[in-house]
This record gives structure tokens, C-alpha cells and sequence, in this order.
């Protein structure tokens, strides 16, 4: 792991920064995007989870997190098992949306709770407060691996190996049990004080125990495989895409594509051809053979995991 005591080649401080696992870019089962909140449904959120109110007799509020366009993060403290968590709390407007949001948050949960492991920011539990849906995550100290990016741009060759190897390692854990994260990217990978990289946010994750039922887009577009893009099914080469394209960034400073739409990117692979992006896997499975020493090359299009060795 990174030696965040030591003289950090990376030059950038790991501040107080508290990351928690919340996009707002929620989908229901079928790949429906959910709204963006009104005002009036903001205002709600802010009088219903005031600081110092006590939610379900548990979690005390104790300070806001952030924001974003379906609702709030808090830290807020367990009173029954004594720690520090974060509650984000999400609400629509309709009362359709809202049902189909509570089958997400709960289906997130129960796809969290079969990952466990130090490189994932853990789900704790799901609930309804007010009207308004709350899922209870991982307190997670650090920095996002954007906010590195933004801060240096380009990191040293050992950080990119260390992080990239506990990522893969991570992502191996979830295959195997058959969830698929589907929105990897630099935002969504928080470094903790300690130097652990963690994966956060499941939230448009695939269980590849259900089948595939996907109705539209689910993911960040410059970081979405080609199958992705298409909304055809996605399985653990999907994440491996995505953490190579992490990887070029972060060796590079610059993203590989600067796609702003699930079009843009079916018009990338259009253009550029299928084998080149073939080669973006099999280029990210040679590099980590090479890192560890192995010396060997691993096929295009492995279905193998990325961490193993």
C-alpha cells in the first residue's frame, strides 16, 4: 500500500476530505434514470435529517457531507455499535420513482453486503425516514483518486502498480461473487489516510446471478467499455476495461477518451474499431504481468480475473 507517513513521491497531502459511496446517477433494474430533485423536495431532506436528529434511534447527524442532485450525504454516528458512518439519503418526486428507488437502494444493499473486503467500502444497511430513502455506508477518510489527479496529474510508476494491483485485487473479490461494479472511474476510488485504495459505489452494479435485463445506459461514458455503451450485457472484462483506462490515466494525466455521452461513445468504437479496443485490455493484462514479475502475456479478451496471479 501507499506509505502515506513516508516522503510521498505523489506530493499530495491526504486531507480530512470524507469520501462517501454516493452517486447520484441512481438507476432502477431496468436501467431507468431516475430525477433530479426539486427545490421544494431539497428543502424537505434538509428539515426532515436536521444535525442532531436521531434516525430510526441509531444514527445521530452530526455534520452535512455534500450534496448533489438527488439528496445529501451525513456523517452521522451509530449509537448502537459506537462508530462514525455515512447516511446518504436520496428522494424522488413521483410516487412510482420512489418505489423503484427503495428496490435499488435495496438491491445495493444486498449486493454490498456480499463483498467483504478491506478494498471495498462496505454497505451497512437501507431504510426510510420521512418519506425519504437512506442507505448507511463505510466512513471513509482521504481523497478520491480524481482529487489526486486534479492535484498532481501524473502519479509515480510504484503508486500506479500499488493501486492498480489492490484495485484488481478488489475487483477479483466482486467477480467471484458474481457482482459486476459497471462505474469504475478515478471519482468512484477513494485513498484512504492509511494508503488503501477503496471502491466505492455500487450503486448501478450488475448481479451476474439475475440474468441481464438493462433497458438503457448505466455508467460514466469516458470510462464505459463498448459493450456498455451498446447496453448489451456486461460481465468482470467491463471493470477490467475501465481500470485500464484508469491506469493510462493516471500514468499519463489525461484520460484516453473525452466522451460526454453513451453516443459519443458507440461513434469512439465505431471509428476506431473493435481489435483496438481488444488491445486495451490485453495491453492492461500485460502490464500487470510485467509489474509482478510474472513475464507472461495473457490472451485478448480473457475472461481470467485482473488480480490474480
Amino acid at each position: 500500500m501507499l506509505d502515506s507517513n513516508a516522503d510521498s513521491s505523489m506530493s499530495v497531502r491526504l486531507t480530512e476530505t470524507v469520501i462517501a459511496s454516493s452517486s447520484w446517477g441512481f438507476f432502477s433494474g431496468d436501467g431507468t434514470a431516475f430525477s433530479a430533485i426539486d427545490k421544494q423536495t431539497e428543502d424537505e431532506i434538509v428539515h426532515d435529517f436536521q444535525l442532531g436528529r436521531l434516525i430510526h434511534e441509531r444514527h445521530l447527524l452530526t455534520s452535512s457531507l455534500g450534496q448533489g442532485g438527488m439528496g445529501r450525504v451525513f456523517l452521522a454516528h451509530d449509537q448502537l455499535l459506537n462508530r462514525q458512518v455515512a447516511m446518504k439519503v436520496v428522494a424522488v418526486r413521483s410516487t412510482r420513482d420512489h418505489a423503484m428507488l427503495q428496490e435499488a437502494l435495496a438491491r445495493e444493499a444486498r449486493l454490498g453486503a456480499l463483498l467483504n473486503d478491506p478494498g471495498i467500502a462496505a454497505v451497512y444497511d437501507f431504510g426510510v425516514h420521512a418519506g425519504k430513502s437512506f442507505t448507511i455506508f463505510e466512513y471513509v477518510a482521504g481523497e478520491t483518486l480524481r482529487q489526486l489527479l486534479t492535484g498532481c496529474r501524473q502519479l509515480p510508476l510504484t503508486d500506479v502498480q500499488q493501486i492498480i494491483a489492490s484495485l484488481a485485487r478488489s475487483l477479483d473479490i466482486a467477480h467471484a461473487r458474481g457482482v459486476i461494479h459497471r462505474d469504475l472511474k478515478p471519482e468512484n476510488i477513494c485513498i484512504t489516510r492509511q494508503g488503501q485504495p477503496k471502491i466505492l459505489d455500487f450503486g448501478i452494479a450488475r448481479d451476474l446471478r439475475q440474468g441481464f435485463h438493462q433497458e438503457g445506459f448505466c455508467g460514466t461514458p469516458q470510462y464505459a467499455a463498448p459493450e456498455q455503451a451498446a447496453c448489451s450485457a456486461t460481465d468482470s472484462r467491463t471493470d477490467q476495461y475501465a481500470l485500464a483506462l484508469i491506469a493510462w490515466e493516471m500514468l499519463t494525466g489525461r484520460r484516453v477518451f473525452q466522451a460526454d455521452s453513451a453516443n459519443e461513445v458507440l461513434r469512439r468504437d465505431t471509428c476506431l474499431g473493435t481489435q483496438q479496443f481488444v488491445d486495451v485490455r490485453s495491453l492492461f493484462c500485460t502490464l500487470l504481468a510485467c509489474w509482478r514479475g510474472l513475464g507472461d502475456e495473457r490472451e485478448d479478451g480473457s475472461h481470467g480475473s485482473v488480480g490474480s496471479s
